[in-house]
């Protein structure tokens, strides 16, 4: 998958939400990783797949401790998933998103 089709299919998450009325924060920085991508409501975060520069190992490593640090202060995080998504997948993936942060809300 080439940076493109990941930017379009965030895009796309991004936009479903916006439709349904959600308050979509972008590139919002904190005090438990450098910054979320995005962040819906207070403690719903949409974090993309990185594209693993480093020894791939490290990266995933880096990675799963930036997830680790989320949850561990509260946070609901969501990885965009590798690979394409139809217009149904982004649809159910937004389903998940709302239903965390409706949770988180209550």
């Amino acid at each position: 998958m080439n940076g493109g089709e990941l930017i379009e299919k965030f895009a796309s998450i991004i936009l479903e939400l916006k439709k349904r009325g959600r308050v979509v924060r972008m590139d919002v920085a904190n005090r438990l990783t450098s910054s979320f991508d995005a962040v819906v409501g207070k403690k719903v975060v949409i974090l993309r797949t990185p594209s693993f520069s480093m020894p791939v190992k490290v990266s995933k490593m880096a990675f799963q401790r930036k997830i680790e640090r989320l949850e561990q202060g509260g946070y609901t995080p969501f990885i965009v998933p590798n690979g394409r998504m139809s217009e149904e997948q982004v649809k159910e993936f937004v389903d998940s998103i709302e239903a965390a942060q409706d949770e988180n809300e209550t």
